[in-house]
């Protein structure tokens, strides 16, 4: 998961940051003096991403279903992504 923040010990500056959603462990942490360097920076990262919400829902629940999850049976309709029966594996299209 990654963000970016207002940097605490450094005011008027931002903080770019990566972390591993499942330990909360940072993998990145950069300040940049303005906003913009500072989301350029995420946006140059070579990654795979899976968008899904991180409360509620989603957390990883979107393919589950049922009770606890998202999709048919699921408690939360419109919060997980609509699959996409063109792509063999049945992700949002993108």
């Amino acid at each position: 998961m990654a963000g970016v923040t207002e940097d605490a010990q450094k005011p008027g500056h931002f903080v770019a940051f990566v972390l591993r959603q499942s330990t909360g462990e940072y993998l990145g942490f950069q300040s940049y003096p303005d906003l913009q360097l500072a989301i350029d920076s995420i946006n140059q990262i070579q990654r795979s991403w899976v968008f899904e919400s991180s409360k509620q829902c989603g957390e990883g629940n979107c393919a589950k279903g049922g009770e606890t999850g998202c999709g048919p049976g699921g408690g939360c309709p419109g919060v997980c992504p609509t699959p996409d029966p063109s792509h063999s594996d049945g992700h949002p299209g993108a």
